[in-house]
């Protein structure tokens, strides 16, 4: 008999099919695998809370990890972060955190308050664009198809504020904003979903509000743009919750979690991890929220603040794989998780290879080990470069579902052998059983040792039985455990 390590969905109860427990670990096609954590890869230094990393790659390959503080912008260097800030010291601290995103081999980000500013990768410094009407700003930044967009507009040093509008550059000309039918240059108001939240980009723009979601489409000329509202009833409750890998966007509404791919969203929290989400972030600390993608995992992680911290700093993170539609839970102290950028489509410009050269201090900081072309995602913690890879020591913690091994009576489970794959001797287990699941209260037993073959003298009477298994990285796989030998158990016997 085996019992398997279930989907997790905590905001079921204890009786339904499910894990009560699934902890530092990511859903896999027929199990569980170990998380990825914060790693310290360097440098440290950096000055100012990190509210945006961006790890871009220029057209020949070379990754540039780039955070953005209240203080300026970074680059990461092999010892310390240089600062490639319009000006150094030059920027007051932003209305909202920062967003950016890259463009052929250019990075354009906004704050909100100073003008979009543009970072050539081969340039020492963030200048401002060429062409910002009356100082044009934004709170979110994206790339749709040929244009690079801008959503909930400011201007005059964000003494002008326009949360409903969307604005986009010049065809091909992402430094061109002045609105001009000749390089369809443009913005639109969309006051039907409130104020802008979101904005996510590629082949179309989805712009999320608080109260609705719209989608655009290059359409051309005059319009540009063809605007189109999907809904109006479900909105964006926390901002820096949007999160992207491909066509996929991922968010948190005041419904709970939601995901579209370009059309109506789905709940994908619904029954799952929405009630749960609820009863553990901290949501005065929303604002501190940060997400990114795990594209070689298909997985989501946000990580954020929760209720009973008192440092007042994210330290939880939910995971949720988008193929597999399975959450799960992380242990994740982090100030700012990173997002991922791919080698252009715009551009590719071979004078980058001269200047950074094929070893530079960069190249290295953010490689995929593992021989793939995508980087690994990023964060900073106390003003350190991290990479999110799984940690040597983590304790993972995962719960079978409640069992009536022996139905309609009790049992004596003997010995159980966890299913995990390249496991060391590090793993411990407690068993749980009950005789009436009326009651809540559950009879532990553990921590118990593993024999020498793996497997665990358990000994655990009852009608109902839960095995909570602890296993510390490294290992590969975990998928349920075994029960190798049980018994009816006689009436009355512990």
């Amino acid at each position: 008999m085996i019992l398997p390590f279930d989907e997790w969905r905590p905001d079921l109860a204890p009786l339904s099919q499910g894990m009560e427990q699934c902890l530092n670990v990511l859903p896999a096609a027929d199990g569980y695998v170990p998380a990825p954590v914060p790693v310290f890869r360097g440098p440290g230094g950096l000055r100012g809370l990190t509210s945006c990393v961006l790890v871009v790659t220029s057209g020949d390959g070379v990754t540039v990890p780039l955070a953005f503080t209240v203080v300026g912008a970074f680059r990461a260097q092999a010892t310390g972060w240089l600062d490639v800030s319009r000006t150094p010291d030059d920027y007051e601290p932003p209305l909202e955190a920062w967003s950016a995103t890259q463009y052929g081999d250019a990075v354009f980000a906004v704050n909100g308050r100073d003008p979009v500013g543009i970072l050539p990768l081969g340039a020492g410094a963030f200048r401002d664009i060429a062409d910002a009407p009356f100082g044009l700003s934004a709170n979110y930044i994206a790339v749709v198809g040929d244009f690079l967009v801008l959503a909930s507009t400011t201007a005059s040093g964000a003494n002008e504020r326009h949360h409903a509008r969307v604005w986009w550059s010049g065809r091909g000309r992402p430094e061109r904003f002045s609105p001009d039918l000749a390089t369809q240059a443009g913005f639109v108001d969309r006051p039907g979903i409130g104020r802008i939240r979101g904005l996510t980009g590629g082949e179309f723009g989805l712009i999320l509000g608080e109260e609705g979601l719209d989608r655009c489409d290059y359409s051309g000329p005059p319009a540009v743009f063809q605007f189109r509202n999907l809904e109006t009833d479900i909105g964006c409750e926390l901002s820096r919750s949007v999160v992207q890998a491909g066509t996929k966007t991922a968010w948190w509404s005041r419904r709970g979690w939601r995901m579209s791919s370009g059309g109506p969203s789905q709940g994908i929290g619904v029954g799952k991890v929405d009630s749960f989400t609820r009863s553990r972030i901290d949501f005065d600390r929303g604002h501190l929220m940060t997400a990114t993608a795990l594209l070689r995992e298909d997985c989501f992680v946000w990580a954020f603040v929760s209720r009973n911290n008192t440092t007042g700093r994210p330290d939880e993170a939910l995971a949720y794989n988008w193929t597999l539609d399975r959450w799960s839970r992380i242990e994740m102290e982090v100030d700012c998780l990173g997002r991922l950028a791919v080698p252009s489509l715009f551009t590719d410009d071979p004078g980058l290879a001269q200047i950074y050269g094929p070893s530079t201090d960069d190249s290295d900081l953010l490689t995929d080990s593992a021989g793939g072309e995508r980087p690994f995602a990023a964060a900073v913690t106390n003003g350190s470069l991290f990479v999110l890879q799984p940690k040597p020591g983590l304790a993972a913690q995962l719960t079978t579902t409640e069992a009536n091994i022996n139905p309609g009576g009790r049992a004596l489970l003997s010995r159980v052998r966890p299913l995990v794959h390249g496991v060391s001797d590090d793993t411990w287990l407690y068993t749980q059983t009950r005789d009436d699941q009326r009651s809540e209260s559950l009879h532990t037993k553990g921590p118990l040792q593993p024999e020498r073959d793996g497997s665990f003298s358990t000994h655990a009477v009852g009608r109902y039985h839960r095995l909570r298994l602890h296993v510390r990285s490294p290992w590969s796989k975990a998928q349920g455990i075994e029960v190798a030998d049980y018994a009816v158990a006689r009436a009355g016997r512990r």
